[in-house]
C-alpha cells in the first residue's frame, strides 16, 4: 500500500504542488483553518478550468479537504496531502 501512495504522490504536477504548497504554507490544515477557492486559485495564478481540475484530482486522492458548509467553498490540505508533498519532493534539491 505504501508503494501505491508514493507512485501517486510521485505523480503530482507543478500545478498540484503549487496548491498543495500554499495551502501549507499559510497553516490551512484544519477545516476551521481552510481558505476560499477563489483565494487560493489567484494566489496561485491559475486559470479557473485548471483551477477546478486539480481540485477535483486532488480531492478524489483525499490530499485536500472541501469545506462546504459556507456559501464560498473552502479547502485545507489533509494529513495524507502533507505525507504527499513531502513524498514528492523528497531527494530534489541540495
Amino acid at each position: 500500500m505504501d508503494d501505491y501512495f508514493e507512485y501517486v504522490a510521485s505523480h503530482l504536477t507543478i500545478d498540484d504542488m503549487k496548491v498543495l504548497g500554499y495551502l501549507l504554507d499559510n497553516d490551512a490544515t484544519a477545516g476551521f483553518k481552510a481558505i476560499k477557492n477563489s483565494e487560493v486559485m489567484s494566489s496561485t495564478g491559475l486559470t479557473e478550468g485548471t483551477f477546478r481540475r486539480i481540485i477535483y484530482r486532488l480531492s478524489a486522492n483525499k490530499f485536500i479537504e472541501i469545506v462546504t458548509l459556507q456559501k464560498m467553498h473552502t479547502l485545507y490540505i489533509s494529513d495524507f496531502g502533507s505525507v504527499a508533498i513531502k513524498t514528492a519532493v523528497k531527494g530534489v534539491g541540495a
